[in-house]
């Protein structure tokens, strides 16, 4: 057949077709979220988003790509832009840094970046729907949960059953028992078993969830086909397309299969186009001497464009797309087999899953058993040597394609399934939520991620180590944590040998020479907090845990209100009619100084910024409140802590006069004899953090690491702009 003949066979795929044109439009504003796999070049995600996102599209709905976290591969050279009508835009830098450590603060600034521009079209009165491309690990429960925060409608794309993987994570068969199917108002499934199990595990956690099933897609009118391989072409050529280190195997696997083909006497070639690293390359090449293959016959072409990619396919012998016997192979069903078709050349793959569902050996496609090298070599053979057979299952092929598999034929379906999504409010969690709340849940979570980091890479086991060396002290303050963080810290102490001391033997440790215990750790409470009376004071008590509490004596005395928490106010603020007090009251404090374990010290007055105070003010704010307290209490109050850290020459001096022992900072550092007892350094645990970020802060490797983190990221913006 001849290419004009091939060409009058092909059916007209103009978008204005009234048998392609969709009906129902739609005007939703729909926000994909991918993770790291790369944008718009080098990966099947990026072919599937396309594809998806131009159904959706011509549907009339406004449809955008955030990528959350940089590119895998260099080919992606843009951090925002339009691609095939598709615009996107990366969270983050485009390079993957070399090193561990900075790769989690870059993946903690995407996943923070993604979560304020949500936040934004949130609080700016969108809604739109989310369509999360991220099966699995945390980054897909946290989108999740922030959906469901914001009253965000999610449809989740399910390409992959993950737990079929033997790489799986524990996280991800957690996540796919029930997590991943309990958030979503709908789920795209490529195949039928993927919908079918989808189905069967979101039966009791969502039963209203709405399944739609979409196959491989593609825009059949980029690809150019032929009736038969190119004429000119010297060598018969087979050709595999794909992310070359993550399918490794199977390019091993035809490397193997080829090496059969040319054994017994057939000259051709291997042509494998996608990116690859160095040491990939190397391995393939040699993996080619290994079995007997020229390795100048097996052609390493990378990365190559659409135009280059339409001409490579249309010229080979037949595309190679080889399916292990296993899970993954039974669910998924791949990105490019589409792409194969189009270009009417035959496809050469195994009877599993989805692909034997819709091709038929002989007939559109070459199957043979999943995962036999020796047949694959025999139907390559068949290929060269039956030429005309093979442009017959080619040209069938790729009717198939046009029927199942352009875009254009499913663009109703997405748009009255997204539409359908649309109806259904997210309103599992908080719809109406602060900015400052939403914020707060993602910083959390990103520096939990890199606290997890600094554990994992044994810089806090590092530290631990200097806490228990002889003469050192432990100094950690909170204000006002809640319940489960402050007994997560307390029994982590307690699961290291550490041994908690009373101010009383701080003081004589500085002051007398008195010997502390290795891993001694000694606990304070800034402000004076109500709060503590529930959340930490029960566990003080029932385990006797010595803690200095620092009073600013003039709030407590009055309204209990912290002028730091409400802005312009020095009285109680009114929730309705009712007062909302911060701190304790003065008869509560008198109740727990009762306790043996619990010690007062001085916060000041009225919590003054002593450096910004007048010498005589600076006076009277130090005298008064150890007078005060003094006289509440009946005894002696010796300590002291700088209102938010902040210290100079004359409050050093005039703490002295007054009478006190010892003044604490919010400078990080371990406590020796060398310390100055009016600048003694203590550890912060903030009130709404992770415990993650928690521990490294109670060993003092937090605010190093973390503004060594700051100058890296500074550095790679600078680099990347």
């Amino acid at each position: 057949m001849s290419r004009e003949q091939s060409a009058a066979v092909e059916p007209c795929l103009s978008v204005s077709d009234p048998l392609l044109t969709n009906h129902f439009q739609t005007s939703l504003e729909i926000i994909c979220i991918c993770g790291g796999d790369g944008f718009p070049f080098g990966s099947a995600t990026a072919s599937r988003i396309v594809m998806i996102g131009k159904a959706l599209q011509s549907a009339g709905s406004d449809f955008r790509l955030l990528h959350c976290g940089p590119s895998p591969t260099p080919v992606n050279t843009s951090r925002s832009g339009t691609h095939d009508g598709i615009p996107y835009e990366y969270t983050t830098t485009l390079k993957r840094p070399a090193s561990k450590f900075l790769k989690f603060f870059v993946s903690a600034w995407a996943v923070i970046e993604m979560t304020r521009r949500l936040m934004l079209r949130r609080l700016s009165g969108h809604r739109p729907i989310v369509y999360l491309y991220v099966m699995h690990g945390p980054l897909n429960l946290y989108v999740a949960k922030l959906c469901r925060l914001l009253g965000f409608p999610l449809v989740q794309e399910m390409c992959e059953w993950w737990p079929g993987e033997p790489t799986c994570s524990k996280f991800s068969h957690w996540l796919y028992r029930r997590a991943i199917f309990s958030n979503p108002s709908g789920v795209i499934a490529i195949s039928r078993e993927i919908e079918s199990r989808v189905k069967a595990s979101a039966a009791s956690v969502n039963p209203d969830l709405k399944l739609c099933y979409i196959p491989s897609l593609v825009d059949l009118g980029k690809f150019k086909f032929s009736a038969s391989s190119d004429e000119g072409a010297s060598v018969p050529r087979f050709v595999w397309c794909g992310t070359v280190d993550g399918w490794i195997h199977d390019v091993l696997f035809l490397v193997r299969a080829f090496a059969q083909v040319r054994e017994r006497g057939y000259r051709c070639q291997l042509v494998v186009v996608g990116p690859y690293s160095p040491a990939v390359g190397a391995e393939i090449l040699d993996h080619a001497v290994a079995n007997g293959a020229p390795p100048e016959d097996v052609i390493l072409r990378g990365w190559i464009d659409d135009a280059e990619l339409s001409e490579t396919y249309s010229s080979a012998s037949a595309l190679l797309l080889p399916l292990g016997d296993n899970d993954r192979s039974v669910t998924r069903m791949p990105n490019k087999l589409p792409e194969y078709l189009a270009s009417a050349r035959p496809v050469i793959s195994a009877q599993i899953g989805a692909v034997s569902e819709l091709l038929e050996n002989g007939v559109n496609a070459r199957l043979v058993s999943p995962g036999n090298e020796n047949e694959f070599a025999e139907a390559m053979i068949e290929v060269l040597e039956r030429p005309d057979w093979a442009t017959y299952i080619g040209k069938r092929g790729r009717e198939t394609g046009v029927a199942e598999f352009d875009y254009r034929s499913h663009v109703d379906d997405l748009a009255i399934f997204f539409e359908r999504c649309s109806r259904r409010r997210n309103t599992s969690g908080a719809t109406r939520v602060g900015l400052a709340s939403l914020w707060q849940f993602a910083r959390s979570l990103a520096c939990s991620l890199a606290g997890l980091a600094l554990i994992v890479s044994g810089v806090v086991r590092r530290a631990r180590a200097q806490a228990f060396e002889e003469g050192v002290v432990t100094a950690v303050y909170f204000h006002s944590p809640k319940r489960r963080l402050f007994t997560q810290c307390v029994r982590w102490l307690q699961k290291y040998g550490y041994t908690f001391i009373s101010e009383k033997e701080l003081l004589a440790f500085l002051h007398e020479g008195q010997p502390v215990p290795r891993g001694a750790v000694w606990l304070s409470f800034d402000d004076g907090a109500a709060a503590l009376m529930e959340d930490v004071l029960p566990l003080v008590r029932s385990e006797q845990l010595p803690i200095t509490i620092f009073i600013p004596s003039g709030i407590v005395a009055g309204s209990g209100v912290f002028p730091w928490l409400v802005r312009g106010s020095d009285s109680g603020v009114a929730a309705g009619d009712l007062l909302v007090r911060h701190a304790m009251t003065v008869e509560e404090l008198k109740q727990i100084e009762q306790r043996p374990e619990i010690t007062i010290g001085s916060h000041t007055v009225t919590h003054a910024i002593l450096p910004w105070c007048a010498s005589s003010v600076i006076a009277e704010e130090v005298g008064e409140s150890k007078r005060v307290l003094e006289d509440w209490l009946n005894k002696p109050v010796e300590t002291f802590a700088y209102p938010n850290g902040q210290h100079d020459e004359r409050s050093e001096c005039l703490l002295a006069a007054a009478g006190y022992r010892l003044a604490a900072t919010t400078e990080s550092g371990f406590v020796s004899r060398k310390n100055d007892p009016w600048r003694i350094p203590r550890f912060s645990v903030a009130d709404d953090i992770f415990f993650p970020e928690a521990i490294c802060n109670l060993v003092g490797v937090w605010r190093p690491w973390i503004e060594a983190a700051k100058k890296l990221l500074r550095w790679e913006w600078r680099r990347a702009s």
